[in-house]
């Protein structure tokens, strides 16, 4: 008689229970089931075409197919409509969304705009001028516009004008060298985008700057550590947009894909050249490269050096005419400056884009990906 090994034979019959409990299982013993009535009715075919008659056993043997195979096709039709209905009724709910999103949207930008208009004395109201034929034309915009890549330019110079020669400290403004004095021996840069496609004309233009400026040979960086932390959209498939892309769900499912692959494509080849540049012009061990995907609809887009100055712009709406639909455009963005020690817009921005990033760059709003 063999002996009894309670603990093995408990652990054979868990084994038997969970093996029972899952799907997959049950749907693979069904299966078997209806393979097995299948030979069976075939066998019935054949014997009734060799008597001459269906037995009692071969019509049972039709009728026990014939169920199964009802069942067979009812299971299928559950799981596989269940999961289509889900996704439909997801993307309802975030469609309905997109009205309040417009709103707090326009509600933001407005509030920017009369903000802008206030603190440089433009009257906000909203007046269309006439050209010299008579038609009304769109007004420019009451922000003071600058040019994203020589201000690019200009914020590197401001980053090492400290560790060169001739840096007075007592001619800049008392917040600003109160940042000197706590960054010394740190450059810290945060940039914030969607796709990170401006960052590819923006970045080169920095190290282009930057190897300038070390080779003027008025100084150099040793010692200086290079802080970069770059925010761009989750490209995860879990990173779902909060609005659809598209008005209809299969629209809305193919462009979503197809952003995804273009935005992991330039983040992977654009960030890592980013770095390595970096890494040429100053040791290494100096250079510290960070990049999180934030969950969010964007926003905002800008770069911002020390916390203290950069530039900054919200996104546009654009429509989108294939599929039917709407699109972030940041390509048109205007940039306006913000400083510190600027004026009431340029200080309460910065203050903005500050609180905003460090909100985004924590792990309940975005996750670490790699380059």
């Amino acid at each position: 008689m063999a002996n009894y090994e309670p603990g093995k034979n408990r652990k054979i019959i868990l084994s038997a229970i969970n093996w029972w409990d899952e799907e997959s299982s049950r749907l693979q013993i069904i299966r078997i089931i209806a393979y097995l009535l299948f030979a069976a009715s075939i066998s019935g075919t054949i014997y009734a075409a060799i008597k001459g008659a269906l037995p009692a056993w071969g019509v049972t043997l039709y009728v026990f197919f014939a169920v199964e195979l009802v069942f067979l096709t009812f299971m299928y039709a559950i799981r596989h409509s269940g999961d289509v209905e889900i996704k439909r009724a997801i993307f309802d709910l975030r469609l309905k969304r997109e009205m309040q999103w417009e709103f707090e949207r326009s509600m933001l930008a407005e509030f920017l705009r009369l903000s802008a208009c206030l603190t440089n004395g433009i009257d906000p109201e909203l007046k269309l001028p006439v050209s010299q034929r008579g038609r009304r034309v769109a007004p420019k915009l009451p922000f003071p516009i600058i040019d994203r890549n020589e201000e690019a330019k200009e914020l590197i110079r401001e980053a090492v004008k400290p560790y060169f020669k001739g840096f007075d400290q007592d001619s800049l403004p008392s917040k600003q060298l109160e940042a000197v004095v706590a960054n010394s021996n740190l450059i810290a840069l945060d940039f914030i985008a969607y796709s990170s496609e401006t960052l590819i004309e923006l970045s080169r233009n920095m190290t282009a700057e930057l190897d300038e400026q070390l080779a003027s040979g008025n100084g150099t960086l040793d010692g200086v550590d290079i802080h970069i932390r770059v925010l761009v959209r989750d490209t995860s498939a879990d990173g779902e947009w909060m609005i659809p892309l598209a008005r209809s769900e299969v629209a809305d499912a193919e462009y979503a894909a197809d952003l995804r692959t273009r935005f992991r494509n330039v983040q992977r080849s654009e960030l890592k050249r980013f770095e390595e540049t970096l890494k040429n012009l100053v040791p290494p061990k100096q250079v510290h490269f960070s990049v999180r995907g934030y969950h969010l609809e964007p926003l905002i887009k800008g770069i911002v050096l020390n916390q203290t100055r950069g530039m900054f712009g919200l996104y546009k709406i654009s429509d989108l005419q294939e599929p039917s639909g709407w699109d972030y455009s940041g390509h048109d963005i205007d940039f306006c400056r913000i400083k510190q020690n600027g004026g009431p817009f340029e200080a309460a921005a910065i203050h903005f884009f500050n609180d905003w990033f460090e909100l985004i760059w924590n792990d309940a709003y975005s996750r670490s990906i790699e380059k």
